[in-house]
């Protein structure tokens, strides 16, 4: 039987108490706003009028207002509480009191979830909640055994997943200048990507949550890491030439391989993935732009060989994407028109697609799945006289010149 640790517990009320305060004052603020609001209105209605009619901001009715508000948001604190204890501390739970730090948090994550969808999360409004969080999550964690991938997890849905969910730009970060800021971040990233697969989950819930986010995370990770080359922006072969980016496009693809075996093995995941199409097309997308970095790595340390591993596996992948055996692509399950647009660009049309579609066809003759986009092409090809494919070949030679010189063999490649 489990038996409350007093000193996690009561830490985890004060903290509960703590959050159930701020949001208690997040509604207060909005209800004074509208107050106002309604107040100047009024007076703007009654010099329109000729009338002086002094109704007080904050008189009785709103006084009671307050007093329900505060009751009402600590019923909802309680019931989010109960609900956490209910489902993370019991006897199929492990780290208890860890747990119980986890809770407290978790109740605060509800709120934040809320507002993250209509807000964003580094807005003053919600920075107080974060930093509140992350008092949390040190005293939390440091409770957990070292060898734990729960840390992992606890950071990623309090931390990154409110960026990721909507792919939320970080403030202050510009894409052709360094950023010390998001190379903290991306650090955090590999931290819970690194620890939620590399060490072992004695909670099996736990373990679940792993599964169902670790795919989102490392897609945010990918499209943000070129960020630790100086830039983001012509980041992709910096990247290439550095043995140490190209071994984490690696064990990004062994992690993601992983992933996608345990979905299977997992009926309740299994079930999850299917119900949210999302979640593959963000481990195919993933897939796909690391397998291209490791080749491009491969190219830039002379290792290229249409043998390698990389170029079947992004063959398969680029397959899987476009026109799977087994019924019609996941990515089409995506609702919304612009998102599913934006995916297949990145799986087929931008600049790193093309580009190893090129490479992989033109060099070993095999077919790469997915039919590109020419309409840019048209009026290029059309002042030159020549084909769409040609003049897509063109830009594509233009943009792999220094790979293309490896490739080849010729000796004047520039360092």
């Amino acid at each position: 039987m489990y038996t409350t640790p007093i000193f996690p517990f009561l830490m985890s009320l004060t903290f509960l108490l703590i959050a159930t305060v701020l949001i208690y004052l997040y509604f207060i603020a909005t209800y004074i706003v509208l107050l106002i609001v309604r107040h100047l209105m009024r007076r703007r209605a009654s010099k329109k009028n000729k009338e002086i009619v002094l109704l007080p901001l904050i008189g009785a009715k709103q006084k009671k207002t307050f007093k329900t508000l505060a009751v009402v948001v600590a019923l909802m604190s309680a019931t989010i509480y109960i609900n956490h204890r209910l489902v993370w501390i019991g006897k199929e739970n492990a780290n208890l009191a860890a747990k119980e730090y986890f809770v407290a948090g978790q109740t605060l994550n509800s709120y934040k979830a809320i507002l993250t969808t209509f807000l964003h999360p580094e807005l003053p409004i919600i920075v107080p909640l974060t930093k509140l969080q992350w008092k949390i999550y040190e005293k939390g964690v440091a409770l957990l055994p070292k060898n734990e991938g729960e840390a992992g997890v606890w950071q990623n849905m309090w931390f990154h997943h409110h960026f990721g969910k909507k792919d939320r730009p970080y403030f202050g970060v510009k894409r052709n200048r360094p950023s010390p800021k998001m190379v903290k971040i991306l650090d955090q990233y590999w931290f819970c990507l690194e620890a939620m697969t590399t060490k072992p989950f004695a909670d099996k819930k736990m373990e679940e949550k792993y599964l169902e986010g670790f795919a989102g995370l490392a897609f945010s990770y990918t499209l943000k890491d070129g960020y630790y080359s100086g830039k983001y922006l012509g980041s992709a072969k910096k990247m290439a030439k550095l043995p140490e980016m190209v071994h984490r496009y690696r064990l990004l693809v062994q992690w993601l391989n992983e992933l996608r075996a345990k979905w299977k093995d997992s009926a309740s995941i299994a079930q999850t993935v299917q119900n949210n199409p999302k979640m593959e097309v963000l481990s195919q997308l993933t897939l796909l732009i690391n397998l291209s970095d490791i080749i491009l790595g491969e190219i830039h340390s002379h290792n290229f060989d249409c043998d390698l591993s990389s170029i079947h596996q992004y063959i398969k992948m680029r397959k899987e994407f476009y026109s799977p055996d087994n019924g019609s692509p996941v990515y089409k399950k995506i609702r919304n028109h612009k998102e599913r647009e934006a995916i297949y660009h990145i799986a087929v049309n931008a600049v790193g697609a093309r580009n190893t579609k090129y490479l992989i066809e033109h060099y070993c003759g095999y077919e790469v799945a997915g039919k590109m986009d020419m309409s840019f092409a048209i009026a290029f090809a059309k002042d030159k006289n020549i084909t769409l494919e040609q003049q897509e070949e063109l830009w594509r030679r233009a943009s792999l010149r220094e790979e293309i010189k490896i490739i080849e063999g010729e000796s004047d490649v520039r360092k």
